[in-house]
Formats: C-alpha cells, structure tokens, sequence
C-alpha cells in the first residue's frame, strides 16, 4: 500500500509526544518500513544495535508484535528480545480497512514493577549477548522509567495522537486518480449533486490537490467541468431520445425544467432554449 505522508505536520506531533513522554516515537509505513523516527536513541540500544544478528533479531521483534497489534486491532505493550519495554499501535485510514496504513511504535523504557523490563533479565540478556552486564545495568538505569500511572497518560496521549493522525489526514492513501475515472464518475452520477468531496474521497486527495490536477488534466475547475458534461448529456438526450424537457431536467438533476432552461441558455454560446436546439439539430439531421 502506497501512501502519502504530511511530515512536517507529522515531527511537529511525534515531537510533541516525545518531549512530554521522554520516549523515543517511529512511524513506520504498512511494510514496517521506518518513515519517521523522533527522539535519541538509547544507549542501551545503541549497544545492543551494534551487531547485525542483534539488530536482526530487533526487526524481527518489531515485526511479530506489530502484526500482533495488527490482528487485535488494538495497541499492545510487550518487552523485546533486549527486555525493555515498548509498544505498537496499528494506523487505520478507513475503520473497515483490513490492514495498517502505518504503525507507530514507542518504546526504550522501562517499567516500576518490571514486569516488563526486570533486571535480572536485562543481566542475563547481557551474558547471552556476549555484552558487559554491569555496563549493560548501567544503560538499562538510564532508560525512562514509567509507573502504571504515567503509563496510563502515556497510552491516552498515544490514543489522541493516532486520532490526530487519522482526523487530520496526514497519512492517506497515494491518489489514485484518472481523468477516465473522474469521467465515469461524472456521467455516472449526472443527475446527482456531485460535490468536491464527493471526487477527493473518490480519488483521495484533498481540495488544493484535486483543483491542481483538474487544472491540469481538463484546464477548468471541477464545477465548470461537471456543468459541461452536463451540458453535453442535455445535448445527447435532446438529438437522440424522445425525453421531454421535463424528463431530461429530471435525469439531469434539475428540480424544475425551467431551472434546466436557464441551465441551457447560459451554457449555449448562442443562448438557444432546449426546444430550439432539438428543432435545429433534427432540421439539421432531415
């Protein structure tokens, strides 16, 4: 899944979640991939980072429990494979999307209780790893020390980031947009209101990027082009159907035919009613 990221909007969030929490905040993209990473990292990382099978074995971490958080749809607290404590949450873009748009993981610290994060287990990690332990203990100390309460506020302010996020949109799909599609959508819909909104969810881009790629693809905004296309299904109807006027108003979306006459003349270079035009273009046919 491709996306697009707004990352000035995004540092100036995760930053502000940094500064006030003292954990170090990434947002990685649907592949887990790191798009954006805040805060300094650990030297207990740092020291656990310096081997390439260690740092594997830090991906892999990331990867089992972000999916984990994938499948619960929910964000979950864990100790990795260096037994410090972190979290993921999953990024959903629409509520009945069926996988993260992006993740966001929190992570290097520690807990009161160290249910998470013991320090027997970070001595014995130590030894494993071929690392020095007092060193090791030494770094592990260091790290943020969360209580159950802080972590309470931790996990509400992680909750009304991800909201931010998503209400915000500063993470969206990449546009999918087509001057075929917007056709289609457009015919398809003539006699409905069709709004700007209507075409930015349909292509997923917001209003400034819609206006730019109308400009660009048809050279008019999307309400002349809607009004033209309009025009040239009146245009269809009157040559080649027996519709009323009233009939064809009503397929266009008029509420009243006088409203599509008006409609018409205004659009007509040569300012002719819908009755006129029928009549010269069957003279014109016969």
């Amino acid at each position: 899944m491709r996306n697009v990221y707004e990352m000035e909007k995004l540092r100036e969030l995760l930053s502000l979640f940094c500064d006030f929490t003292e954990i170090t905040i990434t947002l990685f993209d649907s592949d887990l991939k790191p798009v954006l990473d805040v805060g300094e990292w650990k030297d207990y990382c740092l020291a656990i980072g310096e081997d390439k099978t260690r740092l594997r074995r830090c991906k892999q971490c990331d990867i089992k429990f972000a999916k984990m958080a994938a499948e619960q749809r929910d964000t979950i607290i864990y100790a990795c494979h260096a037994r410090i404590a972190e979290a993921v949450a999953p990024i959903y873009i629409k509520n009945n999307d069926k996988t993260p748009a992006a993740y966001l993981m929190i992570g290097k610290f520690r807990d009161t209780d160290e249910k998470l994060s013991p320090k027997k287990l970070v001595i014995d990690v130590a030894k494993s790893y071929n690392l020095d332990p007092d060193k090791m203990v030494e770094y592990w100390e260091k790290l943020p020390l969360i209580d159950s309460n802080r972590m309470h506020k931790v996990m509400l302010f992680l909750k009304l980031l991800l909201n931010d996020i998503i209400d915000e949109k500063l993470i969206r799909a990449a546009s999918t947009f087509s001057s075929e599609q917007i056709a289609d959508y457009v015919r398809e819909h003539i006699g409905e209101k069709i709004t700007v909104e209507d075409l930015c969810k349909l292509v997923s881009l917001n209003r400034y990027e819609l206006y730019s790629l109308f400009k660009q693809y048809f050279n008019e905004s999307p309400h002349s082009y809607i009004n033209k296309q309009r025009l040239l299904v009146a245009q269809e109807l009157l040559v080649t159907t027996d519709m009323t006027i009233q009939e064809i108003s009503d397929h266009l979306g008029f509420w009243r035919g006088d409203a599509f006459s008006c409609f018409f003349k205004e659009k007509m270079k040569m300012g002719v009613t819908p009755l006129q035009y029928r009549k010269a273009k069957r003279l014109q046919r016969d």
